[in-house]
């Protein structure tokens, strides 16, 4: 197929799951909401239940988004989980995928719509208001006729407009599943293309036409944004507050979904992964011969994520010193910024390749490409620049989800307190209510760019290959328990790290900040 017949295939195949993706988020928003209304269920002091239903919910609903795509595809491709579900089941489920092209396809839109549907629903629960308040809506049900309706629905078109873009964006430039799984994608077929010696050049000129349709969809839900004021994460979804505490159709059909999603997306491959992975571990441990590769993803990883911070903060910062730019602006901006990188990492590398070629033509110097700080450089800036969406849109999530009223005490109390034990204690419950969550944000961000795949396949250093690129290379030769060893084991290796994380900062921040509090103590 030439390049404009997967790309118009890719375009039609996001606007399908789109679409598919705004109904199913409106399910898995009933199905959010309910299970963050289990904190009140058990009056101010949280019980056990309240906290599993909490746990294992938040698990079910976002576990999807959680496992790399990496994974995912290798879990599924050439048919591993299908062949081992059939062997279970005694049926041979392996070489109906191989022989029927579109059973591949259907299977392949169902992981990218379990996958992103979570998308979908976390922007129809926290997305823009549209423009009027819950009570302006209220009324406008009650007034009825063809006003009030189009009033009464403004809210949910708003929501089902940015929910359809991003879930578009998402699978539109997806790569790994669907390199994994055979299927034909624009970002796959130039992959490819430049891997078989195309020049760089001329893969540019290719990029400029998703890269231009993408930049367009990104357009028109600023603009949308922009009319309607909205303003994300103010207030939930005002229709799905007072359900949130009862069952309906609705949420059953949310919960379904999500059980649904959750099997397919998370389930089966780690199952997968655990029957074939556990052998090959000690094989991959004994040859040590892997522990260079998650090192350097690490470090690459931790760079961007380090960068996705420094971006962000430094933005907010100033955007907030406009006088002119009211905090909804500030967030469009920063979102418009952000965008950049959901152009995904194919076409974030690409360019960066460029950029390193044509400061080198210009300047003479090969730093970007002999030099270990350039070479790291550059592969934490297309890092940086790919997981920035991420990082914006959960740091969007966060603070919508704070208790204003603990956070401004504490605050008050940390600023303002007279003796520095109160300050101190004022101090640990900002942490516990808002600063700890800014970790966990940290923490999935880092961990997504631990695998991820596109990017560091094109700007990764000689010597300096990432475990996912390992991974991804020797993936195109099947499936092998040493193989799924090395999946499971960087799976392991990368959780441990942001499990330890959590330890080290929680204790550094108690130790640090009471060391803090005694010598301003002494001083004062």
């Amino acid at each position: 197929m030439s390049f404009w017949q997967v790309m118009m295939l890719s375009a039609g195949r996001a606007v399908v799951i789109g679409l598919l993706g705004v109904l199913v988020g409106v399910g898995v928003a009933y199905m959010l909401g309910w299970v963050l209304s289990a904190r009140q269920k058990g009056g101010k002091k949280i019980g056990f239940v309240q906290w599993c239903v909490m746990g294992i919910g938040l698990v079910v609903v976002a576990g999807p988004m959680g496992l790399p795509s990496l994974v995912v595809g290798y879990a599924w491709g050439d048919s591993g989980v299908a062949s081992e579900l059939g062997n279970v089941l005694g049926l041979p489920m392996g070489k109906w995928f191989v022989k029927q092209a579109w059973l591949a396809e259907l299977l392949y839109g169902v992981l990218l719509l379990g996958r992103y549907g979570v998308v979908s629903g976390f922007v129809m629960r926290y997305g823009p208001s549209g423009g009027h308040d819950g009570e302006g809506v209220w009324w406008a049900k009650r007034v009825g006729g063809v006003k009030g309706f189009w009033m009464g629905c403004q809210g949910w078109i708003g929501s089902a407009l940015i929910a359809f873009c991003g879930v578009f964006l998402l699978v539109f430039g997806e790569f790994e599943i669907a390199s994994l799984m055979g299927r034909p994608t624009w970002s796959v077929w130039l992959f490819d293309a430049q891997v078989g010696g195309l020049d760089v050049g001329r893969a540019m000129l290719n990029v400029v036409w998703p890269m231009g349709l993408q930049v367009l969809v990104v357009g028109g839900c600023a603009v949308w944004y922009l009319r309607r004021e909205g303003r994300i994460g103010v207030n939930d979804r005002w229709g799905l507050r007072d359900e949130d505490r009862c069952v309906s159709w609705k949420l059953l059909a949310g919960a379904g979904w999500c059980l649904f999603a959750f099997l397919m997306v998370v389930g089966l491959p780690m199952w997968y992964l655990m029957s074939e992975g556990v052998a090959g571990v000690r094989g991959v441990i004994d040859a040590g011969m892997f522990e260079d590769d998650l090192w350097y993803s690490g470090v690459y990883a931790l760079i961007g994520t380090m960068g996705v911070g420094v971006i962000l903060i430094a933005m907010w910062w100033v955007m907030r010193r406009v006088k002119w730019m009211s905090r909804g602006g500030a967030d469009v901006v920063i979102g418009g910024v952000a965008a950049m990188g959901l152009c995904g990492g194919l076409i974030v590398g690409m360019v960066l390749v460029s950029f390193r070629q044509w400061f080198e033509g210009l300047t003479g110097n090969d730093f970007f490409s002999d030099v270990v700080v350039g070479e790291w450089l550059l592969i934490g800036m297309g890092l940086m620049v790919v997981l920035l969406p991420m990082g914006w849109v959960l740091g969007l999530l966060a603070r919508a989800k704070r208790e204003r009223q603990s956070i401004y005490v504490a605050k008050m109390m940390w600023g303002g307190g007279v003796d520095r034990y109160i300050r101190w204690r004022g101090f640990g419950i900002w942490w516990r209510k808002y600063g700890r969550v800014w970790y966990w944000v940290g923490a999935y961000v880092f961990f997504q760019g631990f695998f991820e795949l596109s990017a560091s396949a094109v700007l990764y250093p000689a010597g300096g290959t990432p475990a996912g690129v390992r991974m991804y290379n020797l993936m195109h030769y099947g499936q092998s328990q040493v193989l799924s060893g090395m999946v499971l084991l960087s799976l392991l290796a990368c959780g441990g790290v942001v499990l330890i994380g959590n330890v080290v900062v929680g204790v550094a921040v108690k130790c640090g900040g009471r060391f803090w509090f005694q010598w301003a103590g002494m001083r004062g």
